[in-house]
Formats: structure tokens, C-alpha cells, sequence
């Protein structure tokens, strides 16, 4: 399991730190043995460290008595294992085996008839028994990184199921306020028994937490790697990325699909708070959303990282396209067809645009004809000095851009000298922008100014403009540096 390992690593800051914690008499003290066994054990080296690890681990035994009277450090000195054969893996393993939640019917909690006292670091008085065993329980969920929350269905001890559940549910709800991530495991001497099954459906009904089956006297690889694989699922989800397409970042706010999506995204951020959480989690997308489906496309358990995908109905990225083009596109081959048509006009568009941007700045400009608007006549032979040669003329219509300044007023009558002053006074204290919004007979002084603009333009009339085209073509083709004279 050397990548759950390393992935519990960078979750848990180099260490892995395990609580055990759970009702009294649920094998707490067993899996804890077990687990120091199977990942610590193997990989000390010297003889004389291995033999004091081993005294360390806790005792276990059959009956009601609480064996544990204060949580246990395994190993009391925390120590560096490598967790794999080429030594590549290094960690910081340690169990804090707790006392637990007093469980009904179990012994030890009482002596002669009375209160078990006895003290504690955290009192200066003597407490009960079952005090100290709370208090010292939630300093094992706090000091944690990871908790294993043990529990059983009443086939390891000589105590019912019904014992466990008013500490098991203390225990559940202790976890949870102390936001630490836990794990809730079961013990039971038949993993595959009908009792197992039963209070399995019961923890996952009651708490919504799917525990992990097995038997901590007869612990295997596999369940070691089961619970570290699901301990691991049990961290919180640090970051999520939602991949979708790009064009809804390019929507406007306001647009009905990109509202739909956040909208919908919104709903989400409540609906899982853990690796497990969001990998079990159901997407149910609204009807008439424009969303097709959404799943977790990855997840990094080791960064508490995840990608949900989601994916968007055809027909709504072809609206978009439909929306800035102007133009009806409705699958690929449209979109295609009007490519290749802006992709034929993009050299006169680009011409275009480098002529307005010449004529702003000079005054006057020349769109040169594309090769294809050029009409080639036939060749004529000519002779000069008893020489011949070949005349081929040429002709292509040019468009001419001349920077004109049009000038117009605008001279409204509104009343006496004074309602015209106010005018005046109200016009040069509004800013600039605020000027052409001003309203004047029922008119903005915008719309009077752009109308002042056509009606000269318009006085030119189809003659004139005609008569204009023949100066500007004898200029081009018939002027060498003379001078023109244009009469109006």
C-alpha cells in the first residue's frame, strides 16, 4: 500500500496519528495492537527496541471489565518506520488507545457499590471513573489526525448490541463537533454474520457513515489496507475544479445558461464535505437547465483535490455561436460552412480596417482591389520607333476614404433670456457623456447632433456623388503632379 501511505502522509503533515475511540469494550485496545503489529513491528530493527515496542502494546481480554484505564501512546516514543522494503517511504506511525465511552452493563466504572474515583492530569480533584474516561477520550479526538471510531455488534464481548449505542452515538457526535476526520470500523468475531450486516445497516441509516467490517483478533493485510483506504477517503475535500465548457465564462452575467449553471453549482457546495463524500455523491440535474450530466472525473486524495465534469446539451453552444455571429448555426457543419466564409473575407476586412485607420490619421486613404476584382483586358500589339511591344491594361474599381469634417448646430428657442442662461449653465455643469443624454424638446441633444449630421450628408445627393466618382477617377488616372480644379 505504498500510495495510500504516501497519500496519508501529505494529508496528515508526515505523520500517521491514528485515535482510537469508540464505546468501552469494542476491541479498541485489540485493533490497536493489531495495526502497531502489522506496520510498526516489522520495520524495527534492533532486538532490543522491537522487545520494548512490544511490552508497550496494550492488553486485551474476553468479558465486561474495561481493561484500559487511561489512553495509551503506541509506542510511548514515537519512532520512524519505513513502510516499505526499499526504504523510500519514511513515516512517523503512533496509536492513542483510549479508555472510551462507557458502555451499559460494562464493569469497572464502579467499586464496593460506589464511584470508581481517580486522578487525572487535567484535575486536581478526583473525578469518577467515567469522567476520566470521557475527558481523557476527547483529548485523543483532539491530539489525533486521524480517528478510528471502533465499535462492535455484540459477538466480541459478553455485552448485546443494544450496550453500545448511547456511547456509540456519543462517540459519533464527538468526532463530527471536533471536525476531525474519522472512520468508523466494526469490530465482530463473523464478518459475514447476519449480526454484522444488521448493525452495519444501522450505523449507515443512523449516522450516514458507511463502516468498515472486520475482525481486529484476526486482522489481515487486506483489512489494514481497507481501513487506511477508507480512512483516507474520510478527509475533507480541499478544492474542487469544475471543468466546463469554455464558453460559459464568456457569457454575460446575466445570460439564462450561465445563470442556470451557477445556480445549479450552488446547490452543490453543501452536498459533500469529504474525498468519500463527493466520490459516492448522486447529480441530479434540473430539467430545462441546459446541463447534460455531471461526475467526478478525478480526484487526488493526497492534495484533497477533485474535477467534477460537466456537460452541456449541443444545442446551448450553438445558440451562443448564434448569439455573437448573428447568423443561425445549428451543428458543426454550419459553423464550419460560415468559417470558411469569414475566413475568405478576413483579407478585405483586414484591408478595410488599415484604410479607415490610415484615413483617421491622415485624411485620406485608398483600399486597393483584391487580385480577384482586377479585369485583365486583352494584350494589343504597339509599335514605337519601329520597335513592338505588348500593351495589357488593367482595371479595378478602388474605394477612397476622405476624412470630411461635417459641422452642424443645434439652436433650440426656449423661451426668455433667462430660460436660455439656465440652459447654457446647465449644459457646462454636466460632464461630458452626461451632455449628450440632455433632453431637449423631447429630444437628446445626441440624437439632434447625429440628425444635424444626416441631413447634410444627405444634401450631397446621388448627382453629386456621382460627379464626385469621375473627379476622383480623372485624378487617379489622368493627373501626373497638375493641377485639378473641382467645381461645385
Amino acid at each position: 500500500m505504498p500510495n495510500i501511505y504516501a497519500d496519508m502522509l501529505t494529508r496528515m503533515g508526515g505523520e500517521l496519528y491514528f485515535g482510537m475511540v469508540g464505546p468501552v469494550r469494542t476491541g479498541k485496545s485489540t485493533l490497536s495492537s493489531a495495526l502497531a503489529r502489522h506496520l510498526i513491528l516489522p520495520y524495527i530493527t534492533d532486538p532490543y527496541e522491537k522487545e520494548r515496542f512490544i511490552d508497550e502494546l496494550p492488553q486485551s481480554a474476553e468479558g465486561k471489565t474495561v481493561m484500559t484505564t487511561e489512553p495509551k501512546f503506541i509506542p510511548r516514543q514515537m519512532i520512524e518506520v519505513n513502510l516499505n522494503q526499499d526504504q523510500t517511504l519514511k513515516a512517523k506511525v503512533r496509536f492513542i488507545d483510549s479508555v472510551g465511552f462507557m458502555s451499559k452493563d460494562a464493569l469497572g466504572g464502579m467499586e464496593d457499590g460506589k464511584e470508581r474515583m481517580v486522578h487525572t492530569p487535567w484535575s486536581e480533584e478526583a473525578v469518577s471513573f467515567e469522567t476520566a474516561a470521557d475527558i481523557g477520550t476527547n483529548k485523543v479526538i483532539e491530539q489525533s489526525g486521524i480517528v478510528l471510531l471502533v465499535t462492535t455488534d455484540g459477538t466480541i464481548a459478553d455485552l448485546p448490541r443494544q450496550a453500545y449505542l448511547e456511547a456509540e452515538e456519543r462517540a459519533v457526535n464527538a468526532c463530527r463537533e471536533s471536525g476531525k476526520p474519522f472512520l468508523i470500523v466494526l469490530n465482530t468475531s463473523m464478518p459475514a454474520g447476519a449480526a454484522a450486516k444488521e448493525t452495519k445497516n444501522y450505523i449507515e441509516e443512523h449516522y450516514g457513515v458507511e463502516p468498515v467490517i472486520l475482525d481486529a483478533k484476526n486482522l489481515t493485510l487486506a483489512d489494514i489496507e481497507r481501513v487506511m483506504t477508507k480512512a483516507l477517503a474520510s478527509f475533507p475535500i480541499l478544492e474542487i475544479e469544475i471543468a466546463m465548457p469554455d464558453f460559459i465564462c464568456m457569457l454575460p452575467k446575466e445570460h439564462p445558461l450561465r445563470q442556470s449553471v451557477l445556480t445549479y453549482l450552488l446547490t452543490l457546495k453543501d452536498g459533500f464535505d469529504s474525498i468519500e463524500s463527493l466520490v459516492d455523491y448522486t447529480f441530479e440535474v434540473p430539467k430545462d437547465s441546459g446541463i447534460v450530466s455531471c461526475h467526478v472525473s478525478n480526484v487526488n486524495s493526497c492534495h484533497g483535490t477533485a474535477t467534477i465534469q460537466m456537460k452541456l446539451e449541443d444545442a446551448a453552444y450553438y445558440a451562443y455561436l448564434s448569439e455573437i455571429t448573428g447568423e443561425s448555426i445549428e451543428t458543426k457543419e454550419c459553423f464550419a460552412a460560415y468559417l470558411k466564409e469569414i475566413i475568405a473575407e478576413r483579407g478585405a476586412y483586414r484591408s478595410a480596417i488599415a484604410s479607415l485607420t490610415e484615413a483617421q490619421e491622415k485624411g485620406y486613404s485608398i483600399m486597393l482591389p483584391m487580385q480577384e476584382e482586377i479585369t485583365l483586358e486583352e494584350p494589343a500589339l504597339i509599335s514605337s520607333g519601329g520597335k513592338y511591344g505588348v500593351r495589357m491594361q488593367a482595371m479595378a474599381p478602388s474605394v477612397h476614404l476622405i476624412k470630411v469634417p461635417v459641422t452642424t448646430e443645434i439652436a433650440p428657442i426656449v423661451g426668455t433670456k433667462e430660460q436660455a442662461e439656465d440652459l447654457i449653465a446647465y449644459i457646462k455643469e454636466s460632464d461630458r457623456e452626461g451632455i449628450w443624454d440632455t433632453n431637449i424638446f423631447g429630444k437628446t441633444v445626441g440624437e439632434l447632433v447625429a440628425d444635424g449630421i444626416r441631413n447634410k450628408v444627405s444634401l450631397i445627393g446621388d448627382d453629386g456623388r456621382a460627379k464626385l466618382c469621375e473627379s476622383m477617377e480623372k485624378i487617379v488616372n489622368d493627373t501626373t503632379n497638375g493641377l485639378v480644379c473641382i467645381l461645385i
